[in-house]
């Protein structure tokens, strides 16, 4: 099997079967892969594109036991600002 078809199709151990390893596209029909991307599938012959579905990301869940305290707030110290100089002209 050349290397090109290798991404293409995977053959089992015992040489008997061979599994597609890409979706074919529903718009062409069999025989026109569709490229895989990190969030989509895309058919590169006719442009249909399917969206994965986004892992809900893990909230922390922090432990209630604990209480936190507010820390006060540091006042902003203040700039002042120095005039502009004037271009002669």
């Amino acid at each position: 099997m050349s290397k090109g078809v290798g991404k293409y199709y995977k053959v089992s151990e015992d040489g008997e079967t061979l599994k597609r390893t890409r979706k074919f596209c529903p718009r062409c029909g069999p025989g026109t892969f569709m490229a895989e991307m990190y969030d989509r599938i895309v058919c590169g012959h006719c442009g249909f594109t399917e969206f994965k579905k986004k892992q809900p990301k893990k909230v922390r869940e922090e432990p209630e036991e604990t209480e936190k305290k507010a820390k006060p707030r540091e006042k902003p110290t203040k700039t002042i600002a120095k005039p502009k100089k004037k271009r002669k002209r």
